[in-house]
């Protein structure tokens, strides 16, 4: 945490100038969670700012707008028996660089227990070794790339409602259907899973006999490799943009973070053989660390 005080803080202002003259900061994430923005709110109103609202209104738009994740109940509708109602929780945190996130998740833990599999899918790491070495041989590119906001891309397959809050603007105190698979629901992984698989079959990858999350293709003479973290992508291909760029524009993924990933695969004379290190990637984050220090 920050060893001076400043917004994480109800009481206490976070001016720039203030920022500036704060030099025993340790770089960090804060975060706090409840079920109604008002905490943020208040915030805002004893610093003077907009932060933390602003930060509210991208995360509602996010959900309502640009992904419809809830559809509202019309007046007079009725809602099935079998659909359970859960609370909206606001997760707030800090960023390194001092940006201000605000998350919405559902209170999926106060739904019935599922028998059904309930999360995203992780390739094995001995096997993205052997993909690294595999495009050091063949002469692959490598791209990594992060998938935002990828549960919400999936439709959720639980049966449950929640109430607007005032974030929510007009339609504050109207009950809303959850549609899409919001982070807190427990089968939204498994959602998400299932949908960039279905995407990723489309596309004509199959998926590795020895790692269901390393998906191949044959492209011309060679094999062309998608690894799945969850919700980032490692991609392996003599023409990566001829996989990326489908995912951006036939399937509407937002991929942010696309680029090298940073490792390096080395053959080692001496030893006779292949090593790999992130050397690359601890210099990249060592640079980018250094720079946020500066900026506060």
């Amino acid at each position: 945490m920050c060893e001076t005080q400043d917004a994480f803080c109800p009481n206490v202002s976070t001016n720039d100038e203030k920022q500036t003259k704060s030099t025993k900061c340790q770089v960090s994430i804060w975060n706090t969670r409840s079920q109604n923005s008002s905490w943020a709110y208040e915030v805002d109103k004893l610093n003077g700012e907009t932060k933390w609202t602003d930060s509210i209104e991208t995360e509602v738009q996010l959900l309502y707008d640009t992904h419809e994740c809830f559809r509202l109940v019309e007046t007079g509708e009725k809602i099935p028996e079998e659909y359970h109602q859960i609370p909206l929780i606001w997760v707030f945190a800090v960023k390194f660089d001092g940006r201000r996130r605000a998350r919405c998740v559902a209170g999926g833990h106060v739904t019935p227990n599922l028998t059904d599999d309930l999360y995203a899918g992780v390739v094995n790491f001995e096997n993205v070794r052997i993909a690294f070495l595999a495009a050091e041989l063949f002469d692959l590119d490598i791209i990594a790339a992060d998938v935002s906001s990828a549960f919400i891309q999936a439709f959720t397959s639980e049966k449950v409602f929640v109430k607007a809050g005032p974030e929510f603007g007009k339609n504050e105190g109207r009950y809303m259907i959850v549609v899409r698979a919001l982070y807190g629901l427990k089968p939204s992984g498994a959602m998400w899973h299932r949908k960039l698989a279905e995407n990723l079959r489309d596309m004509r990858f199959r998926p590795s006999k020895a790692d269901y999350d390393l998906w191949m293709r044959q492209h011309q003479d060679l094999w062309e490799y998608v690894a799945v973290i969850v919700d980032n992508l490692l991609v392996f291909s003599k023409e990566p943009p001829t996989i990326i760029e489908p995912l951006k524009k036939v399937y509407q993924y937002g991929l942010k973070g696309v680029g090298t990933p940073g490792a390096d695969m080395t053959y080692d004379t001496e030893f006779k053989c292949w090593t790999m290190s992130v050397k690359t990637y601890v210099k990249k984050s060592v640079t980018e660390y250094r720079n946020c220090i500066r900026s506060f």
